[in-house]
């Protein structure tokens, strides 16, 4: 690890176990930080930078505490070194934790003129520090904790306002004053006290709670929310604390509900109920659980649902520390009704948040413990699922439309835009549909060239409507809509259509748009949808075909008929 020197401001190098006493600095980055590569140049510029001035007082005060080195993130890890940087990020909470003594610096807080800490409109209270993904290690990590407002104006040591901060961060005041007591708070609190921190990088938000937990992890920028994802992976490996699993879907958020894989959180932010919720040995003889591709195997009992088979609760090995006669149960839907062995979370508003079961009073309907699995991922893309519906939503459109073509119309365009088209099998597939939506829909444009005529079509399929009650949602079936467009080229916007719906607009499955109206004198477009099941997925097709139309000697044939093809062609004949 690097160190700087305070009374040179110079950076030496050393093995960790062989570092001398040092000071550490706790803040909040700015935009023009003091960089390690500055400080290799020959000139001093980088003393002229904004972020020098914390550096100086952090030196400074460490000279007058009688430390010759100081540790500050901004200059003493290389950045430009991924290894370096992953190293750093693993090792971060141990260099705070053996650090004889923390500096925070919240340059936002004017000791003066901000109020009395204690007080809700303080400064203090208010500080950016406090809302930081990474400061909440440095805050828990070290020992001794010397905070500093503007101009590195004393406000006090953690020990002396340890209450105070406990209100402000809701963790518990022991474990603010002493380190010691981290690791005996369970994950669920642990994530608890990060549900309102951010970090400026998607993937901070779990490489900051690698030393609370204390588990290690390579760091891949770019990975976005399986980071997170990766982090609780770690956790599960190495701890049997099944808090881990007890976390609210943020049911105001409906993007974030459908975009949550499986029984892991994607966010802290899904455990800001989950700070009094604590594990509780099981009695059973082995508390192990295990990841594989199939999910989270685990053994817990299951209680069922006297309303809805396929709804259940597994009762965790958890309770709320304020009251002791409840055990903490998630709510949870069947893979398969048949096998009963795999289970995904529930989704639905009135399932969201955390059960409470009092097991004395409901043994009818609890289940023996049993093990079973929690899938990871949901059976279907979170992007495929319908509200807070166990179903997929379609996302493959078969168009039959050779008929069509061979009197020369084209599809010319498509919505949405997110869409693979295949034209030689006339196979559309949507890459993702709108979040929070129970629609599938797709927008198609038709133009004949030769006949300059033109049309638009825009299919609907809707599952799922809020209105059902819950019993009815799953047996709801699939209302298909079918509409059509004549707008003129100049006029008409298949965007505006996909988006806004048609003006023409009928609900039936089969439309015929006659020739007078597509300026096609030769005959009549017929359109026709249906839902099929093909490999085990739904798939809509559209059929487009072109009647021709008929001529006036056909016009005077019988429409139904039972004579042989050789004697209407014989009258055919004679008539003209």
């Amino acid at each position: 690890m690097r160190l700087l020197r305070a009374n040179t401001e110079r950076l030496h190098e050393f093995f960790e176990s062989q570092a001398p006493p040092y000071a550490i600095l706790s803040h909040c980055w700015g935009a023009d930080e003091v960089t390690l590569r500055d400080m290799e140049t020959e000139t001093l510029e980088w003393k002229n930078k904004p972020g020098y001035k914390k550096i100086a007082y952090a030196c400074d005060q460490a000279i007058k505490d009688g430390f010759e080195f100081v540790w500050v993130d901004t200059c003493c890890i290389d950045k430009n070194s991924s290894a370096e940087l992953s190293e750093a990020i693993n090792s971060m909470y141990r260099w705070y934790q053996k650090a004889k003594i923390c500096y925070a610096y919240l340059e936002d807080v004017d000791v003066e003129q901000g109020g009395e800490i204690g007080s809700g409109d303080s400064d203090f209270g208010r500080s950016r520090w406090f809302t930081r993904g990474w400061t909440l290690q440095e805050l828990l990590a070290p020992k001794e904790v010397v905070f500093y407002g503007k101009d590195w104006k004393s406000i006090g040591r953690k020990s002396e306002i340890a209450e105070v901060i406990s209100k402000i961060t809701s963790i518990p005041r022991h474990i603010v004053k002493d380190p010691v007591f981290v690791s005996s708070a369970s994950v669920a609190q642990k994530m608890s006290w990060a549900a309102d921190r951010q970090t400026t990088r998607e993937e901070d938000v779990a490489y900051s709670l690698l030393g609370i937990h204390d588990v290690n992890m390579p760091l891949v920028y770019g990975e976005g929310v399986k980071a997170f994802t990766r982090l609780q992976e770690e956790i599960l490996r190495v701890s049997t604390d099944q808090s881990i699993l007890a976390w609210d879907y943020d049911i105001l958020n409906l993007q974030m509900v459908q975009s949550s894989d499986g029984i892991l959180a994607d966010s802290p932010s899904l455990f800001r109920n989950s700070g009094y919720i604590v594990p509780i040995p099981s009695g059973a003889d082995d508390e192990s659980h295990s990841m594989s591709n199939k999910g989270l195997l685990i053994e817990v009992p299951l209680l069922t649902n006297s309303r809805e088979a396929h709804y259940y609760q597994a009762v965790l090995d958890c309770q709320d520390e304020r009251d002791y006669s409840f055990r903490v149960s998630i709510h949870l839907v069947t893979v398969s009704n048949l096998t009963k062995t795999s289970f995904f979370r529930n989704r639905r508003p009135d399932y969201g948040k955390l059960g409470r079961v009092n097991l004395s009073t409901t043994v009818k309907t609890v289940e023996a413990r049993r093990p079973f699995y929690l899938v990871k991922r949901q059976p279907f893309s979170p992007q495929q699922r319908i509200g807070y519906s166990e179903y997929p939503r379609p996302t493959v459109f078969l168009v039959n439309s050779k008929s069509a073509q061979k009197n020369g119309y084209e599809i010319t365009e498509i919505m949405p835009k997110s869409t693979v088209w295949f034209p030689e099998t006339g196979t559309l597939r949507i890459l993702q549909l709108e979040p929070g939506s129970a629609m599938t829909k797709a927008a198609f444009a038709f133009h004949n060239k030769r006949l300059d005529s033109l049309f638009y079509l825009r299919v609907t399929r809707v599952r799922w409507l809020p209105n059902l009650r819950p019993e009815l949602e799953l047996k709801a079936k699939a209302v298909l809509q079918l509409s059509s467009s004549l707008e003129p080229r100049e006029n008409g916007s298949l965007h505006s259509i996909y988006e806004d719906g048609l003006a023409t607009w009928c609900s039936s499955t089969r439309i015929v748009l006659s020739g007078d109206e597509i300026n096609n004198t030769e005959g009549d477009v017929i359109v026709e949808l249906q839902e099929v099941k093909k490999l085990n997925q739904a798939v809509l097709i559209l059929d487009v075909s072109f009647e021709p139309r008929a001529n006036e000697a056909e016009e005077q044939l019988p429409k139904r008929t039972n004579l042989p093809s050789r004697a209407l062609k014989q009258i055919k004949d004679i008539l003209v």
